[in-house]
């Protein structure tokens, strides 16, 4: 993870937030540095898509502001892809039968309400997300906050128990996790392969730093090359 944060925001920042912490007696693993959100997040969101595609569960949709960014997602096998304040996202939700208004939400029938749920995931980390979250999300909707605020983030609990809005916040990653992540690789290897967005050589790592850090957003995961 600190590999892909120092690909995303610059080898000399994530060392330095290193030293921050180290000097301040802090712990200086990946969630621990105090990082930009768009790098902190920028490691788990695609995962969350392949993994949820591997299981089976979607249909998939896939909030990001990056064109590019956009595009990997669908690569990576989200069903529907879309900018922040696109309004389909609210007639893909009931077009599931899972409406975002509680009004909406009372005339949806029993079979509807019994063959779909909707499982919010909230990779960005950033104050006043899960608020928007909570607005944006169908009625009886699990959000999963993986997104690791840094600050203060306040909620209005009334508007999330009228929605009956469940919140679910995980962290860090248990061996039998691992033990699947790697058998969901070897099972399709191909699946992940979109992630690895070029090689560089040892001669080559300035550029490729900048391009991970400063570009469009098209670089995901760059393989160095010894040869």
């Amino acid at each position: 993870h600190l590999a892909l944060a120092a690909y995303n925001w610059g080898e000399g920042n994530v060392q330095r937030a290193i030293a921050r912490n180290t000097k301040a007696g802090l712990p200086t693993d990946y969630l621990s540095l105090n990082m930009p959100a768009e790098t902190r997040h920028y490691v788990p969101k695609l995962f969350i898509i392949a993994r949820l595609k591997a299981l089976g569960l979607g249909p998939i949709l896939a909030i990001e502001p990056n064109a590019a960014r956009r595009a990997m997602a669908e690569r990576m096998g989200a069903d529907i892809v879309l900018s922040p304040g696109n309004n389909t996202g609210a007639t893909w939700w009931n077009d599931l039968g899972l409406p975002i208004g509680m009004s909406d939400a009372m005339a949806v029938t029993t079979e509807q309400k019994n063959r779909s749920r909707a499982i919010v995931f909230e990779c960005v980390g950033k104050p006043g997300m899960l608020m928007t979250l909570a607005k944006t999300a169908p009625t009886g909707a699990t959000l999963v906050v993986v997104g690791n605020c840094m600050e203060t983030d306040a909620i209005e609990p009334a508007f999330l128990l009228q929605k009956s809005l469940t919140l679910r916040f995980v962290f860090a990653y248990s061996p039998p996790e691992f033990g699947e992540a790697f058998a969901m690789i070897a099972d399709n290897p191909d699946r992940l392969a979109p992630m690895v967005t070029g090689m560089v050589g040892l001669t080559e790592l300035d550029t490729a730093f900048a391009a991970l850090t400063g570009g469009d957003g098209s670089q995901v995961k760059l393989l160095i090359s010894s040869s």
